[in-house]
């Protein structure tokens, strides 16, 4: 089977399942690669997708560091919220893989998170628990945050 029909599959079962945060990132990478098809006129190849996806992901990485080195910590705050929403897992070793930071960097940015009400409190040696389900949810603080 081919990752294109996988995807579409997938994005069948994120329907069923009403997983919003899944179907949203399932329609994203359908969308790159009917785009990408377009563009090139040809049709996509499992090879052709996977570098598609790995361009992707390299982009969001790169766009979270020029946040963190520009110092639109705001920004970099909610690219994190983002990958501890979707990880579901609220712990800076996360971010410092994910994000490849320091230790003091990332513990900043949980810290702000805990602020904003994404991430619980500090538990010991645990990963903190993720106040938000999904990525609507997320999107939803976000925006009541800028608006009051």
């Amino acid at each position: 089977m081919s990752l294109l029909s996988q995807l579409n599959d997938e994005m069948k079962n994120a329907m069923r399942a009403k997983d919003k945060l899944r179907l949203g990132v399932i329609r994203m990478a359908l969308s790159a690669i009917k785009q990408a098809e377009i563009d090139h006129n040809t049709a996509a190849t499992d090879d052709n997708i996977i570098a598609l996806l790995t361009k992707m992901v390299k982009q969001r990485k790169e766009s979270i560091k020029m946040f963190t080195e520009g110092g639109r910590d705001e920004l970099a705050a909610k690219e994190a919220a983002e990958i501890i929403v979707t990880a579901q897992q609220g712990s800076a070793s996360l971010l410092q893989r994910k994000l490849k930071l320091g230790y003091n960097r990332a513990g900043r940015l949980i810290d702000q998170l805990e602020a904003a009400g994404i991430v619980g409190g500090f538990e010991g040696s645990k990963a903190r628990q993720v106040l938000i389900a999904d990525f609507i949810a997320l999107e939803q603080l976000l925006e009541n945050e800028k608006s009051g």
